[in-house]
């Protein structure tokens, strides 16, 4: 079974390590992770693009046994390079 993002959304890989440590420290849940899907509308983020996003932004969800984020690209605050 295919896994396909819609209109301007992203599904991202969260790294969940990362995003635990940077909520202990700001007391938020801010997180980063890989984007692994993107819809066609997504104009300014690519699969592959390490991203940063904000407080409980996007749905979680479990695909294949992996824990992933669907998110609007809107609500990614910036991408790491």
């Amino acid at each position: 079974m295919n896994l396909k993002a819609r209109e301007d959304c992203l599904i991202v890989r969260p790294d969940l390590e990362k995003s635990a440590m940077i909520a202990l420290l700001r007391q938020k849940r801010t997180g980063m992770g890989i984007v692994v899907k993107a819809g066609p509308l997504a104009t300014e983020t690519k699969i592959g693009d390490k991203v940063v996003f904000g407080d409980n932004i996007g749905q979680d969800f479990k695909w294949e046994g992996e824990d992933l984020l669907v998110m609007r690209e809107e609500h990614v605050l910036g991408v790491v390079e």
